[in-house]
Protein backbone atom coordinates (compact mmCIF):
# COMPACT_ATOMS: atom_id res chain seq x y z
CA UNK A 1 0.00 0.00 0.00
CA UNK A 2 1.02 3.60 -0.53
CA UNK A 3 2.87 4.54 2.69
CA UNK A 4 0.57 2.13 4.52
CA UNK A 5 -2.55 4.12 3.59
CA UNK A 6 -5.52 2.38 2.02
CA UNK A 7 -7.13 4.26 -0.85
CA UNK A 8 -8.29 3.65 -4.40
CA UNK A 9 -5.22 5.48 -5.70
CA UNK A 10 -2.95 3.26 -3.60
CA UNK A 11 -4.68 0.10 -4.89
CA UNK A 12 -4.15 1.16 -8.49
CA UNK A 13 -0.48 1.91 -7.91
CA UNK A 14 0.23 -1.53 -6.44
CA UNK A 15 -1.52 -3.42 -9.26
CA UNK A 16 0.57 -5.75 -11.43
CA UNK A 17 1.79 -4.52 -14.80
CA UNK A 18 -0.60 -4.96 -17.71
CA UNK A 19 1.76 -7.54 -19.25
CA UNK A 20 1.80 -9.75 -16.14
CA UNK A 21 0.33 -13.30 -16.38
CA UNK A 22 -3.36 -14.00 -15.83
CA UNK A 23 -2.77 -15.89 -12.58
CA UNK A 24 -0.86 -12.97 -11.06
CA UNK A 25 -3.77 -10.67 -11.83
CA UNK A 26 -6.27 -13.23 -10.52
CA UNK A 27 -4.35 -13.47 -7.22
CA UNK A 28 -4.19 -9.66 -6.98
CA UNK A 29 -7.93 -9.25 -7.50
CA UNK A 30 -8.67 -12.14 -5.16
CA UNK A 31 -6.74 -10.45 -2.34
CA UNK A 32 -8.55 -7.13 -2.87
CA UNK A 33 -12.04 -8.67 -2.92
CA UNK A 34 -11.62 -11.04 0.02
CA UNK A 35 -12.88 -10.22 3.54
CA UNK A 36 -15.90 -8.55 5.12
CA UNK A 37 -15.44 -5.80 4.12
CA UNK A 38 -12.67 -6.46 1.58
CA UNK A 39 -9.77 -4.06 0.92
CA UNK A 40 -11.45 -2.67 -2.20
CA UNK A 41 -14.51 -1.54 -0.20
CA UNK A 42 -12.32 -0.15 2.57
CA UNK A 43 -10.38 1.81 -0.06
CA UNK A 44 -13.63 3.30 -1.41
CA UNK A 45 -14.58 4.43 2.10
CA UNK A 46 -11.12 5.82 2.80
CA UNK A 47 -11.05 7.75 -0.47
CA UNK A 48 -14.26 9.53 0.52
CA UNK A 49 -12.53 10.75 3.68
CA UNK A 50 -9.72 12.38 1.67
CA UNK A 51 -10.78 15.57 -0.15
CA UNK A 52 -7.50 15.53 -2.09
CA UNK A 53 -8.31 12.25 -3.85
CA UNK A 54 -10.44 12.56 -6.97
CA UNK A 55 -12.33 9.35 -7.75
CA UNK A 56 -12.68 8.74 -11.48
CA UNK A 57 -14.13 5.34 -12.48
CA UNK A 58 -12.34 5.67 -15.81
CA UNK A 59 -8.99 5.31 -14.08
CA UNK A 60 -9.92 1.68 -13.33
CA UNK A 61 -10.59 0.59 -16.91
CA UNK A 62 -7.10 -0.94 -17.44
CA UNK A 63 -7.46 -2.90 -14.19
CA UNK A 64 -11.01 -4.05 -14.95
CA UNK A 65 -9.78 -5.28 -18.33
CA UNK A 66 -7.54 -7.71 -16.39
CA UNK A 67 -10.21 -8.80 -13.92
CA UNK A 68 -9.89 -12.50 -13.14
CA UNK A 69 -10.89 -14.58 -10.14
CA UNK A 70 -9.36 -17.65 -8.56
CA UNK A 71 -11.49 -20.83 -8.40
CA UNK A 72 -14.23 -19.35 -10.57
CA UNK A 73 -15.85 -22.66 -11.44
CA UNK A 74 -16.40 -24.02 -14.92
CA UNK A 75 -18.23 -22.99 -18.06
CA UNK A 76 -21.18 -20.65 -17.64
CA UNK A 77 -20.62 -20.42 -13.88
CA UNK A 78 -17.11 -19.09 -14.44
CA UNK A 79 -18.35 -16.37 -16.77
CA UNK A 80 -21.25 -15.47 -14.49
CA UNK A 81 -19.02 -14.92 -11.44
CA UNK A 82 -16.62 -12.70 -13.34
CA UNK A 83 -19.46 -10.69 -14.89
CA UNK A 84 -21.11 -10.15 -11.51
CA UNK A 85 -17.82 -9.10 -9.89
CA UNK A 86 -17.24 -6.57 -12.66
CA UNK A 87 -20.74 -5.12 -12.26
CA UNK A 88 -20.18 -4.83 -8.50
CA UNK A 89 -16.84 -3.11 -8.98
CA UNK A 90 -18.28 -0.64 -11.47
CA UNK A 91 -21.21 0.05 -9.14
CA UNK A 92 -18.86 0.73 -6.22
CA UNK A 93 -16.76 3.10 -8.29
CA UNK A 94 -19.82 4.96 -9.58
CA UNK A 95 -21.37 5.32 -6.11
CA UNK A 96 -18.04 6.41 -4.60
CA UNK A 97 -17.61 9.08 -7.28
CA UNK A 98 -21.21 10.20 -6.77
CA UNK A 99 -20.73 10.55 -3.02
CA UNK A 100 -17.54 12.49 -3.57
CA UNK A 101 -19.35 14.95 -5.86
CA UNK A 102 -22.57 15.28 -3.85
CA UNK A 103 -21.24 14.64 -0.35
CA UNK A 104 -21.35 11.57 1.90
CA UNK A 105 -24.73 10.44 3.21
CA UNK A 106 -24.82 11.47 6.88
CA UNK A 107 -28.53 12.12 7.47
CA UNK A 108 -31.31 9.78 8.63
CA UNK A 109 -33.13 9.85 5.27
CA UNK A 110 -31.84 9.45 1.73
CA UNK A 111 -30.69 12.94 0.61
CA UNK A 112 -32.85 14.15 -2.32
CA UNK A 113 -29.74 14.82 -4.41
CA UNK A 114 -28.72 11.15 -4.11
CA UNK A 115 -32.05 9.40 -4.55
CA UNK A 116 -32.36 9.75 -8.33
CA UNK A 117 -28.73 8.93 -9.16
CA UNK A 118 -28.78 5.87 -6.90
CA UNK A 119 -31.90 4.56 -8.63
CA UNK A 120 -30.22 5.08 -11.99
CA UNK A 121 -27.09 3.25 -10.83
CA UNK A 122 -29.19 0.32 -9.61
CA UNK A 123 -30.92 0.04 -12.98
CA UNK A 124 -27.69 0.46 -14.95
CA UNK A 125 -25.81 -2.30 -13.14
CA UNK A 126 -28.74 -4.62 -12.39
CA UNK A 127 -28.88 -4.59 -8.57
CA UNK A 128 -31.83 -4.08 -6.19
CA UNK A 129 -32.43 -0.42 -5.36
CA UNK A 130 -32.37 -1.19 -1.63
CA UNK A 131 -28.93 -2.78 -1.98
CA UNK A 132 -27.56 0.28 -3.79
CA UNK A 133 -29.15 2.54 -1.16
CA UNK A 134 -27.51 0.55 1.63
CA UNK A 135 -24.20 0.53 -0.26
CA UNK A 136 -24.18 4.33 -0.41
CA UNK A 137 -24.81 4.44 3.32
CA UNK A 138 -22.08 1.85 3.96
CA UNK A 139 -19.47 3.60 1.80
CA UNK A 140 -20.30 6.87 3.59
CA UNK A 141 -19.08 5.23 6.79
CA UNK A 142 -22.48 5.42 8.50
CA UNK A 143 -24.40 2.82 10.49
CA UNK A 144 -26.98 0.67 8.69
CA UNK A 145 -30.45 2.07 8.26
CA UNK A 146 -32.55 0.73 11.16
CA UNK A 147 -34.31 -2.59 10.57
CA UNK A 148 -37.98 -3.01 11.50
CA UNK A 149 -37.36 -6.57 12.64
CA UNK A 150 -34.58 -9.13 12.74
CA UNK A 151 -34.44 -12.93 12.60
CA UNK A 152 -31.43 -15.11 13.38
CA UNK A 153 -30.86 -18.72 12.34
CA UNK A 154 -27.84 -20.86 13.27
CA UNK A 155 -26.27 -22.65 10.31
CA UNK A 156 -23.38 -25.07 9.83
CA UNK A 157 -20.95 -24.34 7.01
CA UNK A 158 -18.15 -26.52 5.68
CA UNK A 159 -15.06 -24.33 5.38
CA UNK A 160 -13.05 -25.59 2.39
CA UNK A 161 -10.65 -22.64 2.37
CA UNK A 162 -8.21 -24.72 4.48
CA UNK A 163 -6.28 -27.84 3.44
CA UNK A 164 -8.59 -29.95 5.63
CA UNK A 165 -12.32 -28.98 5.43
CA UNK A 166 -13.80 -27.98 8.78
CA UNK A 167 -17.38 -27.52 10.02
CA UNK A 168 -18.05 -23.95 11.13
CA UNK A 169 -21.00 -22.50 13.03
CA UNK A 170 -22.35 -19.25 11.68
CA UNK A 171 -25.53 -17.21 12.13
CA UNK A 172 -27.78 -16.22 9.25
CA UNK A 173 -29.19 -12.77 10.05
CA UNK A 174 -32.19 -11.40 8.16
CA UNK A 175 -33.38 -7.80 8.60
CA UNK A 176 -36.72 -6.45 7.41
CA UNK A 177 -36.36 -3.02 5.80
CA UNK A 178 -38.37 -0.65 3.63
CA UNK A 179 -38.06 -1.67 -0.01
CA UNK A 180 -40.61 -1.15 -2.74
CA UNK A 181 -39.07 -3.94 -4.83
CA UNK A 182 -39.37 -6.43 -1.91
CA UNK A 183 -35.92 -7.87 -2.66
CA UNK A 184 -33.76 -10.33 -0.74
CA UNK A 185 -30.23 -8.94 -0.95
CA UNK A 186 -26.88 -9.21 0.89
CA UNK A 187 -25.46 -6.68 3.31
CA UNK A 188 -22.98 -4.53 1.36
CA UNK A 189 -20.00 -5.71 3.45
CA UNK A 190 -20.54 -9.23 2.03
CA UNK A 191 -21.38 -8.11 -1.50
CA UNK A 192 -18.30 -9.77 -3.02
CA UNK A 193 -19.01 -13.11 -1.36
CA UNK A 194 -19.63 -15.42 -4.31
CA UNK A 195 -22.55 -17.82 -4.69
CA UNK A 196 -22.58 -20.91 -6.87
CA UNK A 197 -25.66 -21.84 -8.86
CA UNK A 198 -26.99 -24.33 -6.30
CA UNK A 199 -26.76 -21.84 -3.42
CA UNK A 200 -28.35 -19.05 -5.46
CA UNK A 201 -31.23 -21.28 -6.59
CA UNK A 202 -31.89 -22.50 -3.03
CA UNK A 203 -31.94 -18.92 -1.69
CA UNK A 204 -34.33 -17.76 -4.41
CA UNK A 205 -36.53 -20.84 -3.91
CA UNK A 206 -36.82 -19.96 -0.21
CA UNK A 207 -37.83 -16.39 -1.10
CA UNK A 208 -40.42 -17.66 -3.62
CA UNK A 209 -41.82 -20.16 -1.09
CA UNK A 210 -42.42 -17.46 1.53
CA UNK A 211 -43.80 -14.95 -0.97
CA UNK A 212 -46.34 -17.55 -2.12
CA UNK A 213 -47.74 -17.88 1.42
CA UNK A 214 -50.72 -15.52 1.42
CA UNK A 215 -50.43 -12.69 3.91
CA UNK A 216 -46.89 -13.52 5.04
CA UNK A 217 -44.52 -11.25 3.11
CA UNK A 218 -45.27 -7.66 4.16
CA UNK A 219 -46.02 -5.35 1.25
CA UNK A 220 -43.30 -2.79 0.53
CA UNK A 221 -40.69 -4.60 2.60
CA UNK A 222 -37.43 -6.25 1.60
CA UNK A 223 -34.87 -8.32 3.44
CA UNK A 224 -31.17 -7.63 3.96
CA UNK A 225 -29.19 -10.75 4.86
CA UNK A 226 -25.72 -11.47 6.21
CA UNK A 227 -23.76 -14.29 7.78
CA UNK A 228 -22.17 -13.60 11.16
CA UNK A 229 -19.09 -15.59 12.16
CA UNK A 230 -18.08 -16.28 8.58
CA UNK A 231 -14.36 -17.15 8.27
CA UNK A 232 -12.46 -14.43 6.39
CA UNK A 233 -10.94 -16.98 4.00
CA UNK A 234 -14.26 -18.03 2.48
CA UNK A 235 -14.75 -16.59 -1.01
CA UNK A 236 -17.90 -18.40 -2.12
CA UNK A 237 -21.00 -20.07 -0.70
CA UNK A 238 -21.79 -23.38 -2.35
CA UNK A 239 -24.57 -25.95 -2.40
CA UNK A 240 -28.30 -25.92 -1.60
CA UNK A 241 -28.06 -26.77 2.11
CA UNK A 242 -28.92 -23.27 3.38
CA UNK A 243 -32.20 -23.06 1.48
CA UNK A 244 -34.21 -24.43 4.42
CA UNK A 245 -32.48 -21.99 6.80
CA UNK A 246 -33.43 -19.05 4.59
CA UNK A 247 -37.05 -20.24 4.42
CA UNK A 248 -37.32 -20.74 8.19
CA UNK A 249 -35.73 -17.37 8.96
CA UNK A 250 -37.92 -15.55 6.42
CA UNK A 251 -41.08 -17.10 7.88
CA UNK A 252 -39.99 -16.08 11.37
CA UNK A 253 -39.12 -12.57 10.21
CA UNK A 254 -42.52 -11.88 8.64
CA UNK A 255 -44.80 -13.84 10.94
CA UNK A 256 -43.42 -12.21 14.09
CA UNK A 257 -43.78 -8.57 13.07
CA UNK A 258 -42.42 -7.34 16.40
CA UNK A 259 -39.42 -9.71 16.66
CA UNK A 260 -35.99 -8.17 16.99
Amino acid sequence: MEAGRLSLRALRREAPGEDRPRMEWAAWWDDRLRGFPPPFQRACRASLQDPAEAVDPGDWEPLLARLDLLDEGEGAERGRRREEAERLLRLHLEVTALLQRRGRWTTAEVPPELEGPLREAAARWGFPRAFVRDLARFLSGMEDLPAEARARQRVVLIDRSRPSPQARLAVLVLERVEDEEEALYPHPRQAFLGEDGAFREAREAARAYVREREGVWARGRGVRWALEGLPEGIRQLEGPSMGASFAAALLSLFRDREAR
